[in-house]
C-alpha cells in the first residue's frame, strides 16, 4: 500500500548544547552542513521521497526557524510549525500535534542519511506497524582483553580485544496514528519532562 499524502513531524526544538559557541546564536538545525543548514538537506531529502507536508515541532530560537523555512513553498512543500511553551520528552511533541495521518515519520532534525524515507513509510503501512525504527549497525571495538567470570570468581573464558556489534536507532521513525493515546498516558505530571527511553516504553506498552 502507498499512503496518498506523505507526512513527516522533524523534532527542531533541541538547544544544541554539544555543538556550542556555535549553536548560541544559531539553532541546532541550522547549523550548516556544506552550503546548506543541515535541515534544509532533511526537507529537500523528503520533498524528493515524495513527502507533501513537514510539521516543524521547534521550541528554542523557533523565530529564526520559522524565519528561513516559511511555508515551505520555496522548497515545493507544505510546512507548518508545533511549539513547544515547555520542553517535552522526545516523542512528547507529538502530544501537540493535529491531524496526523494514519502513518507518517518522526524524526530527529539533525539527521543525515541516505535512507528512503518514502520506502520506509511505504513499509510500515504495509505491514500495518504501529512503530517501526529505522537502524543501523555499529561496532564496539573493545581494546582489552575480555574476561568471562562465573559467579564465584571463577575462569569460563577469556576474549581477546573482541569487537561487540550493536543495532543502534538512527533517529528515523515511522509511527501509526494509534499510538498517540497511547503515548499521552506516559505524560510526566505538571508537564515536567521525562526521557525518550520512558516515552518509546510507553507507546510500546
Amino acid at each position: 500500500m502507498t499512503i496518498v499524502e506523505k507526512r513527516a513531524v522533524i523534532l527542531a526544538g533541541g538547544r544544541g548544547t554539544r555543538l556550542k559557541p556555535y549553536t548560541v546564536a544559531l539553532p541546532k538545525p541550522l547549523v550548516p552542513v556544506g552550503d546548506k543548514p543541515i535541515l534544509e538537506i532533511i526537507v529537500r531529502q523528503l520533498c524528493s521521497h515524495g513527502f507533501k507536508r513537514l510539521t516543524l515541532a521547534v521550541n528554542h530560537q523557533a523565530d529564526i526557524i520559522r524565519a528561513y523555512f516559511g511555508d515551505g513553498s520555496k522548497f515545493g512543500i507544505a510546512i507548518d510549525y508545533s511549539l513547544e511553551t515547555i520542553p517535552l520528552s522526545t516523542m512528547g511533541p507529538l502530544l501537540l500535534v493535529e491531524n496526523l495521518p494514519s502513518s507518517f515519520i518522526v524524526m530527529n532534525g539533525d539527521v543525515l542519511t541516505d535512507l528512503d524515507y518514502g520506502a520506509l513509510l511505504d513499509r510500515h503501512e504495509r505491514e500495518g506497524n504501529l512503530l517501526s525504527i529505522s537502524a543501523a549497525q555499529r561496532e564496539q571495538p573493545i581494546d582489552f582483553g575480555v574476561l568471562e567470570v562465573e559467579e564465584g570468581g571463577r575462569l569460563i573464558g577469556f576474549r581477546e580485544k573482541p569487537v561487540d556489534r550493536y543495532l543502534v536507532s538512527m533517529g528515523v521513525y515511522a509511527l501509526s496514528n494509534r499510538v498517540r493515546v497511547r503515548q499521552s498516558r506516559t505524560r510526566s505530571p505538571k508537564g515536567q519532562r521525562s526521557g525518550q527511553g520512558l516515552s518509546l516504553c510507553g507507546i510500546l506498552a
